[in-house]
Parts: structure tokens; C-alpha cells; sequence
């Protein structure tokens, strides 16, 4: 029996665990969509920022970045 079904099965024949699994579910949920607003107010403006750049296009590759590494520090590849 696959774990879904399990859950399924226990939900149906027991109150205390369909309970317990509200509860969870809620947890979940709340924690899911207030993810970034637990963040400190300057994460939340750079990650703002870093998503409208990227938007227009204000990006560069990450090997490109990490060839001008190398040769400024001297470091082989």
C-alpha cells in the first residue's frame, strides 16, 4: 500500500490523527506563504531587486563571473 493510501486510511478511521494532520497541514501552509516575510527587511529589498534585474536582463552567467575570478586572482581553473 503506497504512503498515500496509508494516510488515506488512517485519516478515515481515526479523529485524533485526522486532527493531528490539520494541524500539520495548517503549520505547513501558514509557514509556506510567510516564508518571506520572516526574512529581515534588507534580504527582502536585495532579493526584490536581484529579481527585477534579472527581469531586464542586468545578469551575467556564472562561468563568465567566475573566469573574471580567476584571472583577478590568479587562480587556475
Amino acid at each position: 500500500m503506497l504512503t498515500k493510501e496509508k494516510l488515506i486510511q488512517q485519516i478515515e478511521n481515526d479523529a485524533d490523527f485526522l486532527r493531528l494532520v490539520d494541524v500539520l497541514y495548517k503549520s505547513y501552509m501558514q509557514h509556506k506563504n510567510n516564508s518571506l516575510d520572516e526574512l529581515p527587511e534588507t534580504v527582502k529589498k536585495l532579493l526584490l531587486q536581484s529579481i527585477e534585474n534579472s527581469k531586464q536582463g542586468n545578469v551575467r552567467p556564472h562561468s563568465e563571473v567566475m573566469e573574471e575570478l580567476r584571472k583577478k586572482y590568479n587562480i587556475a581553473g
